[in-house]
């Protein structure tokens, strides 16, 4: 299934029982992906895996925690603090609260697995609190 189809369905399906959490997870990430170049497995695997980060900060409602596991992962991310990078992650947070208010699941395990016509499939393990 192509990136635009999974995003389409995942948006139409904004219930906090039915998202596929692979579809969420592409839709949330798709400002980043849209940066990437075609065929890229490591950096599409990392996207995904910062995503999910990404997603797990937009569920914490304590502005002080949230800001903290930010600045890690821009830390993690990056040798000298980028403005730009940062804006794209909080951009990427605000999109997961836009779209999924109600979506109540931490991701716990991404996988990224390369197919034969050079696409990827993303598996995406997680949890209800």
């Amino acid at each position: 299934m192509s990136l635009s189809r999974k995003t389409r369905r995942a948006r139409q399906r904004n219930s906090a029982s039915g998202d596929k959490m692979s579809e969420v997870l592409a839709d949330i990430a798709l400002p980043m992906l849209q940066q990437l170049p075609d065929g890229d497995f490591e950096s599409y695997e990392m996207t995904f895996k910062i995503a999910a980060l990404l997603w797990n900060a937009s569920r914490v409602q304590d502005e002080e925690v949230r800001a903290r596991a930010l600045a890690e992962l821009l830390e993690d991310t990056v040798d000298e603090g980028s403005s730009e990078l940062e804006a794209l992650f909080r951009h990427v947070i605000a999109r997961a609260e836009r779209l999924y208010p109600r979506l109540d699941r931490l991701i716990s395990r991404v996988d990224v697995v390369p197919r034969p016509d050079g696409r990827f499939d993303v598996k995406v393990l997680s949890t209800g609190r």
